[in-house]
């Protein structure tokens, strides 16, 4: 299914809308990314000193909000799709996930 950027761009700020999202002035991201590192040092028994490095995103940035169109749907709504790739904790998640299920 085919759909004008505009339609898809009106149908991603609806949604927003509909969500009661605030927008900051603040960037969180790098406050986030200070209090995580802090953290880290914090918890030598939990992460090795010379392996920390490895949980943490060295050049994070806010994680990115895509829609994907529902084409079932009647009206064609959207679903959220979020890539937390670029987000300050996600490899420090991705390896605590690991440590938890062995």
């Amino acid at each position: 299914m085919l759909i004008y950027r505009k339609d898809y761009k009106q149908k991603v700020d609806a949604f927003i809308s509909n969500m009661k999202v605030v927008e900051t002035k603040d960037n969180i991201t790098d406050k986030f990314q200070k209090k995580l590192r802090s953290t880290l040092n914090d918890c030598k028994q939990l992460v090795e000193t010379h392996s920390k490095w490895k949980h943490i995103n060295l050049n994070p940035d806010a994680p990115v909000l895509r829609g994907l169109i529902k084409v079932h749907k009647e009206d064609t709504p959207i679903r959220p799709v979020v890539n937390y790739k670029s987000a300050p904790s996600y490899n420090l998640v991705k390896w605590f996930a690991k440590v938890l299920k062995e």
